[in-house]
């Protein structure tokens, strides 16, 4: 006999405390029996208040973001009676409340209406302005021509919508931002569906409403603003020893979960054998077993996930780690610690979490558990973030906070709140440029994390192309020359090049006459021997040289390429945290063991990359290109096409047969690379039609594909994520059904993983094929992240 299952009603009658942790309240005053049960504080019934400050406007009349008040509590009781409404006008579930806000937000007073509007309990109305002008109305984005078929509505900004078989993943995004786990309610308990074909199945949610696209896509803007003025000591830290505090509360409406730490209070004793006035601590911490087991996972099974290739001595394991190790010594033993090492803490309890919410049927009470306690944590990590960048970066210890930043990228990442991303990296920066003005020589753990924060820089800088500031430009008539690093190309290989037409293409040239190449003196037919180097810039950024080698000579392979050598990284290992054991090399996590690529295809990327910001710069500004740009593309342009790998993947006797099913794994993610950054060079440098690109395109995925078919059939000697940069790439590109489908399943897999969604770069590609399947003009990734202001991170 079926049974029909209950509709779920939300109530809006309990206390703060039984309404905030998701349980029925039995409504007991003063106090209810559940909280009483469960050894909570009960908040009561009351309205909370708190005072708001005065609102202010700039100059051009826009409202600025309120200021907080430190001086007063966050929240302050008055003694009045519970609002109560009309039957009429009281909600029972949570989207009706979301339909009215997002219906007065909407509305737009006219000038013959009486300047207010009121809807349920809620109202707006025209505020007056004295001695000044009306903000201006912001302007609307034009409608786009063919919308998705059953899109979510037409007033959204940039028709962004969401796909089906991507809504629980967006889900998990949308409760991260919110701070709460009420979007789960919108999951699906049946089974999971199969991905579906873009030519059929692939439907938009009907669901989702216009404000959670907005959020999912757009985020919220981060409150964390870097001040290098603002020296605010950290309180906790520099509490008094005796002091019964113990520093694990971000504040702000963030608590350490009990489940997590808990301070309980002890015996106290006699105040006479205290020798200050404070007496002796009264209070402990508790460290329970949910943290011993997160952190367990992440050193087992998490730590190798944040390298494209596991490594030897993982950065992951021998730097953030043990930090975080420490935050908990210090928390139990003097009851602070610093806020960047708290930070850390709660960002790899976070990052657990979040993945071992991935092993549980979705919907379920295990994974909702997860995900709560994952979203709490995450915002401890903020808010301590938040306290770290306000005191002076210089008086705190440099290392501790760097690894506070770029862990929180690694829960942007892992949460799919890709808007932070951008935010992150921007305050990394400035506090590494900081540093490096007065500190010169760094240690080997520094030098490792500047390369960390390089290789997710450069990989941020070649998909965020709006906005780009006029300090990034430093391409000029007089330095141009040196830009592509290595031996250039003669005038004849390059000419040669163009007139052969090797690679099948017609390229455009920017509408004027093509500068004619500038030979260098010393350039040959043969190449110059050289080797690729580090270096440590003056602004702190890693940059990789090659350095020409004019004494000893290079044994050559057929060819003309430098003899190749297995790469240092290659004898992967996948033990345990050894701390007394293992000494950190600075060698073993070079550049090309964080990106899993050789130093020469990441110097070309991030010439490439360059290149292309500089002239989306000219573009945005209305400056025309310097003639030295189509030299420098086509020297680039040589450059890509003649690169060989200058690894030994292969044995001596045969080309075809791999040292081992890692080292063939390691061959594909650096082709799949390659043929991407071809792909990304012709696209936006060169504006080639990618029709002429689709043999890169399918070369990509058969690459790709090839990983995860070995990963399969190794699993226990071949770990590879590769980087998701590639595939996103080439699959915004791809122009058959087979091809997009082939694409998507690629990033449904990839998925399964745990370390990441991927949902928006997945959700990006599904509207990529959908307007180039409706012929619309604005068919690439650039003008989707543009329309839909939202960001990607492709790690």
């Amino acid at each position: 006999m079926s049974t029909r299952r209950s509709k779920n009603t939300k109530s809006f009658n309990g206390c703060f405390t039984c309404r905030r942790r998701k349980v029925a309240c039995d409504l007991g005053k003063p106090a209810c029996a559940k909280c009483q049960k469960s050894g909570f504080v009960c908040e009561g019934y009351d309205v909370k208040l708190r005072w708001s400050s005065f609102v202010k406007f700039d100059k051009y009349g826009n409202q600025l973001p309120n200021e907080t008040n430190h001086e007063i509590e966050y929240y302050q009781r008055r003694s009045i009676p519970y609002v109560k409404y009309p039957p009429n006008q009281r909600y029972t579930m949570y989207s009706q409340l979301d339909d009215a806000l997002a219906s007065l937000a909407k509305h737009e007073i006219a000038d013959d209406e009486d300047g207010s509007r009121q809807q349920g309990p809620f109202g707006v109305f025209r505020g007056v302005f004295a001695d000044r002008q009306p903000p201006a109305k912001r302007a609307k984005p034009a409608k786009e021509e063919n919308g998705p078929a059953g899109a979510t509505g037409n007033g959204n900004l940039g028709n962004e919508w969401l796909s089906t078989e991507l809504l629980d993943a967006a889900l998990l995004t949308a409760s991260a931002l919110n701070g709460d786990t009420h979007f789960l309610d919108m999951f699906k308990n049946d089974a999971l569906e199969a991905i579906g074909e873009i030519d059929d199945t692939v439907q938009p949610a009907e669901t989702v409403s216009n404000q959670m696209l907005h959020m999912l896509f757009q985020g919220r803007n981060s409150q964390s603003d870097l001040n290098p003025h603002n020296s605010r000591e950290n309180s906790h830290y520099h509490a008094d020893s005796s002091s019964n505090l113990i520093n694990i509360h971000a504040g702000k409406g963030a608590n350490m979960p009990k489940t997590i730490m808990e301070i309980i209070e002890t015996a106290p004793l006699p105040a006479s054998i205290a020798i200050d006035k404070f007496g002796i601590p009264n209070t402990s911490l508790t460290v329970h077993p949910m943290t011993r087991y997160l952190l367990n996972y992440y050193i087992e099974h998490l730590a190798d996930m944040m390298t494209v290739i596991p490594l030897p001595k993982n950065p992951w394991k021998f730097i953030y780690f043990p930090r975080a190790l420490m935050a908990v010594g210090e928390l139990a033993s003097i009851g602070r610690t610093s806020n960047a090492r708290n930070c850390l803490l709660n960002a790899l309890l976070a990052v657990s979490a979040f993945n071992l919410q991935s092993k549980f049927t979705r919907g379920s009470d295990e994974m909702k558990y997860y995900v709560d306690l994952g979203i709490q944590l995450r915002q401890q990590a903020t808010n301590f973030l938040n306290r770290c960048l306000e005191e002076d970066i210089l008086k705190q210890k440099y290392k501790d906070v760097l690894v506070a930043v770029l862990s929180m990228v690694t829960i942007d990442v892992v949460w799919g709140t890709m808007s932070g991303c951008k935010i992150h990296l921007d305050h990394c920066e400035k506090i590494i440029e900081k540093k490096m003005k007065v500190k010169k020589k760094l240690s080997t753990k520094a030098v490792i994390l500047h390369r960390i924060f390089s290789s997710l820089k450069l990989i941020q800088d070649s998909t965020s192309l709006e906005n780009i500031s006029k300090q990034e430009i430093f391409l000029n008539e007089n330095n141009y020359s040196s830009f592509i690093i290595g031996s250039p190309a003669s005038t004849e290989e390059v000419q040669r090049f163009n007139s052969n037409n090797v690679i099948g293409i017609k390229k455009r040239r920017h509408k004027r006459d093509a500068a004619a190449p500038v030979a260098s003196e010393e350039t040959t037919d043969i190449k110059s021997k050289g080797v690729y180097n580090e270096k440590i810039t003056d602004n702190g950024k890693v940059r990789i040289e090659y350095i020409v080698n004019q004494v000893e000579s290079v044994e050559h392979e057929e060819g003309g390429s430098p003899k190749s050598e297995v790469p240092a990284f290659i004898d992967i290992t996948r033990t345990s945290f050894q701390p007394s054991k293992n000494k950190l090399e600075d060698k073993m996590i070079s550049s090309d063991a964080i990106y899993g690529l050789p130093n020469s295809l990441i110097l070309i990327f991030s010439e490439v990359v360059h290149l292309i910001r500089f002239k989306k710069f000219h573009k945005d500004q209305g400056l025309e290109l310097p003639l030295f740009f189509d030299e420098l593309s086509d020297q680039l342009e040589y450059k890509l096409l003649s690169w060989q790998l200058e690894w030994t993947l292969t044995q001596d006797d045969d080309d075809t047969a791999y040292i081992s099913p890692r080292h063939e794994g390691i061959y594909h993610h650096v082709m799949s690379f390659y043929h991407g950054l071809v792909i990304y060079f012709y696209r936006f440098v060169e504006d080639v039609n990618p029709m002429y690109l689709q043999e890169r395109v399918e070369k990509v995925l058969r690459h790709l594909d090839q990983i995860q078919n070995i990963v399969e059939q190794h699993k226990d000697t071949c770990y590879i994520i590769p980087l998701f940069w590639q595939g996103f790439v080439a699959g915004s590109e791809a122009m058959t059904v087979f091809l997009q489908n082939g694409y998507n399943l690629w990033g449904h897999k990839i998925s399964q993983t745990g370390v990441g969604t991927y949902w928006n770069a997945r959700q990006i590609m599904l509207e990529i094929w959908r307007r180039k399947n409706y012929n619309h003009q604005n068919d690439s990734w650039p003008d989707v992240l543009r329309d839909w202001k939202t960001n990607v991170m492709l790690t």
